[in-house]
């Protein structure tokens, strides 16, 4: 039969109550890394919900032939690049 001392007993509580102790302070972290995030979420969605009452479909039409254009210019450029390394020898 195996008797526990006061020692021993003494220390077992307090490693548990140290593990305890720790899990507590992670929770903790975590709690708080949860709060900054749904902070940071709340932020965002009131950004989105302010651009999307400021715009209009006539600011989005303009959006969209701006970014039409923007690629066009890019292929372009993204042609010329080629023709320019053809032209060098590096393809």
């Amino acid at each position: 039969m195996h008797y526990l001392t006061v020692d021993s007993f003494h220390r077992d509580i307090r490693g548990t109550v140290l593990n305890q102790d720790a899990i507590i302070e992670r929770l903790r972290l975590k709690m708080s890394e949860l709060k900054s995030y749904r902070k940071k979420v709340h932020a965002d969605l009131a950004a989105k919900r302010e651009l999307s009452e400021s715009l209009r479909p006539v600011d989005i039409e303009t959006l969209k032939i701006e970014n039409e254009q923007l690629t066009r210019n890019i292929q372009l450029k993204i042609k010329h690049l080629n023709e320019v390394k053809t032209i060098s020898g590096k393809i």
